[in-house]
């Protein structure tokens, strides 16, 4: 057992140990391009040789004047093998019709190591213009340093692309890869040869005429830059919309590359900004389009110490008019005579709600305010025209209830009402008795009179008494006297 446990020890750790050593091969085995050098022409920092410093004329500012013979010259990486993948660019002008210069790399320090590779560029090369490299230029397998080469290519002037010109300013790139190089003028791709890289890492600039004319400061330099070659291309969100933001996703490779990410439009505004990429990749959403329309965006990648910059290829953006959601919040219902309910409905495009009442019989609207004329149902129509950004909303109606006040059944008041109507009766039943009292009251005099017909007198004091009895003290029955002769 213990025997067994061992064997599966040794096994893994044997085969860790060989995935150690196969890293350590593979980063052995890879090589490393060198730091980014740039010049924009104001100096010679770096660079041996000699030119003139322009202090203008340069594509814009200062820049290197090139006479006959001059050249400048500076190691890229620590081997030829460093070049592998590295661009070589700068901005050429040309004063003479006899004018040509020469991008060299892989050169010894003095040049004549004829191990180096170089691309003969310039209206010298152009069929027809008098000098003895007329009818070829472009990469030539030899060098023979600023004194032309066995030539071995066969470009003339710019291939397909015609002929250079004097006085007119040409952004030149030589992209050496490991098996070929190509070479651009104003990113147009003019060739593309097989190649093997040097051993030497010396890169030259310069160059003279075949035929031995010089020309003072002939050629003009500026901007050039030297290392890895990057490529930035882009993706954007699906189904971009005016004033919604658009997520731009840019990809640089290699994804080792590192720095920002600048996309522009075709008027060179700054759209939004990539801060830092992770493995090549990052995205920026501060674009937010405020008309709909086709916009044509470009990717810049800045670039960082061991690539150069990259711009990639243009392409449209469509974006189309913005999305308008109306939301329209419930209408809560109300008795007659209640205050009505607030509009408070909201568009995503952030434009402002109208209104309108569906049902004016009900209820109208005045700006948000809901004027409620009767009971039933209140229907209100939410709208939002749109505008040149965001297209027109879809209607949205909510209805609320207007119900009549209701019978308040209050039983206190149920029981004061009773008793008020009680207290009514009564009384009405008391004046009906009114009547009767009087009446009662006249029969119950007369009544008086006939059990008190007796009347006694006592001089003018008058008093009655029941018929048969006798008068009080003092008083005597008063008898009339019967008229005579009856």
């Amino acid at each position: 057992m213990l025997k067994s446990i061992k064997r599966r020890i040794w096994f893994t750790l044997n085969v860790l140990l060989f995935s150690i050593i196969q890293v350590s091969v593979q980063a052995t085995s890879a090589h490393a391009l060198g730091t980014v050098i740039t010049n924009d022409g104001s100096s010679l920092t770096g660079w041996s040789g000699t030119v003139a410093l322009l202090g203008s004329g340069g594509n814009p500012g200062a820049a290197l004047g090139f006479s006959k013979n001059e050249s400048i010259n500076r190691a890229y990486g620590s081997a030829g093998s460093d070049i592998s993948g590295a661009v070589i660019q700068l901005d050429a002008y040309f004063t003479s019709t006899q004018d040509y210069i020469k991008v060299i790399w892989g050169e010894n320090a003095g040049c004549n190591s004829a191990g180096g590779l170089q691309v003969v560029l310039g209206p010298a090369t152009n069929t027809g213009s008098g000098n003895g490299i007329s009818g070829w230029g472009g990469i030539q397998g030899g060098v023979n340093c600023l004194y032309g080469a066995s030539p071995d290519g066969t470009i003339a002037g710019l291939g397909a692309s015609g002929s250079w010109s004097i006085n007119t300013w040409y952004t030149i790139k030589v992209a050496i890869g490991s098996t070929s190089t190509s070479y651009y003028v104003n990113d147009v791709l003019i060739q593309t040869r097989a190649t093997s890289l040097p051993t030497q890492n010396i890169i030259y600039i310069g160059g003279d005429d075949r035929n031995g004319y010089g020309f003072t400061n002939g050629v003009i330099a500026d901007n050039i830059s030297i290392g890895g070659s990057a490529t930035a291309s882009y993706s954007y969100s699906p189904s971009p919309t005016a004033g919604s933001a658009v997520t731009l996703s840019a990809t640089v490779t290699p994804s080792a590359s590192t720095g920002t990410v600048t996309f522009k439009d075709a008027s060179n505004n700054t759209l939004c900004t990539v801060t830092s990429l992770s493995g090549g990749i990052g995205s920026c959403n501060a674009w937010v389009p405020s008309i709909p329309g086709t916009y044509s965006v470009r990717a810049i990648y800045g670039g960082d110490s061991v690539y150069l910059t990259s711009t990639s290829a243009a392409s449209n953006i469509i974006v189309t008019t913005g999305v308008n959601v109306i939301t329209f919040p419930d209408l809560s219902p109300i008795t007659l005579g209640g205050a009505a309910p607030t509009l408070s409905a909201t568009a995503s495009s952030n434009l402002t709600v109208s209104y309108t009442a569906a049902t004016i019989s009900t209820c109208t609207v005045t700006g948000t305010i809901i004027t409620v004329l009767t009971t039933g149902t209140c229907t209100i129509n939410a709208n939002q025209a749109g505008n040149g950004t965001y297209a027109a909303a879809t209607q949205v109606q909510k209805s609320f209830v207007i119900s009549p006040v209701p019978v308040v059944d209050d039983g206190a008041a149920i029981a004061a009402a009773a008793k008020r109507a009680a207290e009514q009766k009564e009384l009405t039943e008391i004046l009906a008795l009114i009547p009767k009292i009087a009446e009662l009251t006249l029969s119950l005099g007369e009544t008086t009179q006939s059990l008190y017909k007796q009347k006694c007198v006592k001089g003018k004091h008058i008093k009655y008494v029941k018929t048969g009895a006798k008068c009080p003290k003092g008083y005597v029955a008063f008898k009339k006297s019967k008229a005579s002769g009856s």
